[in-house]
């Protein structure tokens, strides 16, 4: 028997997940009607306090129906008053720049971000709880998994997309989303897929083969039509997740080497997120589809990721 998505996907938004930001000369947004927008907060401390108490044990509730099975990494909620995040991720990895030691665990922490428990505060339905919930977890787990994409792609000896590289505007390592040289855009819709045809010389091809690395257990096939993704499973076979066309050049002529690698980066993190995607389940059912491809029944993804010059 098939199991279908539950009625509050439909309150998934179509935009995905964006951070509440603070405006410049913004209104009094805390019900309270004391309190302005102070950078990304919405709720004075009164106010959230009495979200908790009023809406805490919903919350929770709402908290228990989500399941993310990877045994490496853990989802904390953090429901409770004093939690600057509602959300923060545990993860057990091998460290990029020490491969050689025992796998560590690490620590993701999303931003403060209020915006659930106005949400509440303000009247949502539990669906449109959810759904916010959701969304903010599949944003979070696709930004570390671009990331641990970003510490383990090297190319001639370098990170082209360095999640650790410096914010030169708000001057924080890796950024305040810690992605460093890279943007992601995620949407609950299809979107149009990239213009294709570009070709690679023979010889930037042979040189991508052999000077790229990747995580351990996955491999990139470098042709010049296109490039194709493998990943090891558990019984230790490669099977291939990726194959994309490469992009059409923006000017004519064979691709260069920098779209090239970008083009591999890119196709890298759409297979990071399928694999989040795969393992993330509300009442024991998958949502969302592969990044960029038909929904087939399932919850659109369209990924868009944007690099910095290098």
């Amino acid at each position: 028997m098939m199991t279908t998505i539950g009625a509050w996907a439909r309150q998934l938004d179509p935009d995905g997940y964006f951070k509440p930001l603070a405006r410049e000369g913004a209104a009094v947004s805390c019900p309270c009607g004391r309190k302005p927008h102070t950078w990304d907060l919405q709720l004075c401390g009164d106010c959230l306090c009495r979200a908790w108490s009023l809406h805490g044990e919903l919350l929770a509730e709402l908290a228990g129906r989500i399941t993310y099975n990877d045994p490496d990494v853990d989802v904390c909620w953090s429901l409770d008053e004093a939690a600057v995040s509602p959300l923060s991720l545990t993860f057990r990895a091998l460290d990029a720049y020490a491969p050689d030691e025992a796998p560590r665990d690490f620590r993701w922490v999303g931003l403060p971000d209020d915006e659930i428990l106005a949400l509440a505060l303000a009247g949502a339905s539990p669906d449109e709880l959810l759904a916010r919930m959701m969304s903010l977890l599949h944003f979070s787990l696709v930004s570390l998994a671009a990331h641990e994409v970003g510490e383990w792609f090297i190319v001639r000896g370098e990170r082209p997309f360095d999640p650790h590289k410096l914010d030169q505007v708000a001057l924080i390592e890796g950024g305040e989303d810690g992605l460093g040289a890279l943007s992601l855009d995620m949407r609950y819709q299809e979107g149009a897929p990239l213009p294709v045809g570009g070709l690679l010389t023979r010889e930037l091809a042979a040189e991508l083969s052999t000077s790229a690395r990747f995580r351990s257990g996955t491999e990139v096939v470098v042709k010049m039509g296109c490039f194709e993704v493998y990943r090891r499973g558990e019984d230790g076979v490669l099977r291939i997740q990726v194959r994309r066309e490469w992009p059409r050049p923006q000017r004519p002529g064979r691709l260069t080497w920098e779209a090239a690698i970008g083009a591999v980066h890119r196709g890298l993190v759409e297979d990071a997120a399928d694999r989040v995607a795969e393992r993330l389940s509300v009442d024991g059912v998958r949502v969302f589809a592969p990044c960029n491809r038909s929904p087939r029944g399932l919850v659109p993804v369209h990924l868009d990721v944007m690099h910095e010059e290098f």
